[in-house]
């Protein structure tokens, strides 16, 4: 045995005990209320400490309009995407995640071959988030939104973060699924 297995091995199952924990207190967060508001930022601060962003945004997609709604932000401030603003769905991220159905990553690092395949990303690029972690927010079959998670740090994100957002992206949906469902008995 090589001597730096004991230590490589005791981050990765510290990692481990710590993904499996911010995983139950998610659940228990969004189980814990209906009000999705106050879940986002519980939601955000939950997620920071398995998976580090420097912005993370939940959108919703608006499929008759075809257009991203901004409920929810927090990190650097990107112009254009700020809680409550609207853009269109065309040419963003979130498109490609509502057709693909799949999370992917973004690396930002050419901003020229960013506006070929992602142009609706351009204000997060000049912003100076470089890595982008985008998840398709899925509820009763359908694409509702996305949840992004952005870093300035080049090719900060890796497949084994996407597996683990993909988890985390399940729960955020369910919340937000389960509030527009008692949005909708209270009306």
């Amino acid at each position: 045995m090589r001597s730096d297995e004991v230590p490589r091995r005791g981050r990765h199952d510290s990692r481990l005990v710590q993904e499996k924990a911010s995983m139950a207190e998610i659940g228990r967060i969004i189980g814990s209320t209906l009000a999705i508001e106050d879940v986002y930022e519980r939601f955000a601060d939950e997620v920071r400490r398995i998976i580090p962003f420097d912005n993370i945004a939940i959108n919703l997609i608006d499929h008759d309009t075809k257009t991203v709604s901004v409920p929810y932000v927090a990190g650097i401030d990107v112009p254009g995407r700020r809680p409550g603003e609207v853009f269109p769905l065309r040419g963003t991220i979130a498109e490609e995640a509502a057709r693909t159905r799949k999370g992917f990553l973004v690396h930002a690092d050419d901003i020229e071959a960013l506006a070929k395949t992602h142009p609706g990303a351009l204000p997060v690029r000049l912003a100076g988030l470089r890595s982008i972690m985008v998840l398709p927010l899925i509820s009763r079959g359908v694409v509702i939104g996305t949840l992004v998670l952005m870093s300035v740090a080049t090719h900060r994100y890796q497949d084994r973060d996407l597996s683990l957002a993909e988890n985390v992206a399940a729960h955020i949906s369910g919340a937000i699924a389960n509030a527009r469902l008692f949005d909708e008995r209270r009306r």
